[in-house]
């Protein structure tokens, strides 16, 4: 390798680990390279999506958590060190579920003497998990994310057929609707209605409708559901595939659900 500043090249220099980035064959070889990742740590698996790395750590008692983090922590970083590969301490950060804020101050984990950061909010494979679990902190992620369209659906409804429309309700609103909503749909009602008014709202703007169509009908116009109904066919989707399609699933629920008879 070699770097060009203003025409002027450095000296050649061989690369003795690692492979280029925005390679083809990068991505691969990163996978094969932490492939071992999982046997840092005993007893609890790591949760990887690409070069995003997850532990949860759960216990009854404070200090039993904290004493276990540590351990595991120091475990994790070890092996990070061992492959010459190192952790970004700016984005790695801690989250806290089902403690008192005073419990919670009994926990402080450091990497390398380097305290890392507690927050009440995390993002985990798209979803934002906050330290209550109300999943308001989703809600408005999502909310922001497709407030923007309002705009631009007042600037195309008149210049598109009404199944072009349709799709692009489905492309940019209900994709973003649906995805997560088995959890954060669970939430109280409150914090669903400025998500749900908003979809009421994208939909009659996209069909043009008069205001006082009834929104049951927007949704008939388009074969969707309001949030709360959408909520509920993905739960029963999930426990059907549970009981008739476990292949569809990951092994993680192959015992999820137990029968009775």
């Amino acid at each position: 390798m070699s770097v060009s500043v203003s025409g002027v090249s450095s000296q050649l220099r061989y690369i003795t680990c690692g492979v280029p980035q925005g390679s083809v064959l990068g991505p691969l070889l990163f996978l094969i390279y932490i492939n071992d990742i999982g046997n840092s740590i005993y007893g609890i698996p790591i949760k990887l999506f690409a070069d995003d790395t997850n532990l949860f750590i759960f216990t009854e008692s404070i200090d039993v958590l904290k004493i276990d983090a540590e351990d595991k922590i120091k475990l994790l970083n070890s092996w990070f060190v061992a492959n010459k590969l190192s952790l970004s301490l700016g984005e790695t950060c801690y989250s806290i579920y089902g403690s008192t804020d005073i419990e919670k101050l009994k926990i402080h984990l450091k990497i390398d003497d380097v305290e890392t950061q507690p927050v009440d909010r995390s993002k985990y494979l798209g979803i934002f998990i906050d330290s209550n679990l109300s999943w308001q902190s989703h809600i408005d992620y999502v909310f922001n994310k497709i407030i923007k369209f309002t705009s631009i659906f007042y600037k195309i409804r008149n210049k598109t057929s009404y199944d072009v429309a349709k799709m692009i309700y489905f492309a940019f609103i209900h994709s973003n609707l649906a995805y997560g909503i088995e959890i954060y749909g669970n939430t109280y009602t409150d914090h669903l209605n400025r998500l749900m008014m908003l979809n009421n709202k994208l939909l009659r703007i996209l069909q043009n409708a008069p205001r006082e169509t009834p929104v049951v009908k927007l949704y008939a116009n388009f074969n969707t559901l309001t949030l709360s109904e959408l909520h509920t066919y993905q739960i029963l989707k999930f426990i059907h595939n549970c009981i008739y399609h476990q292949n569809k699933l990951t092994s993680i629920f192959s015992n999820y659900l137990a029968r009775i008879i």
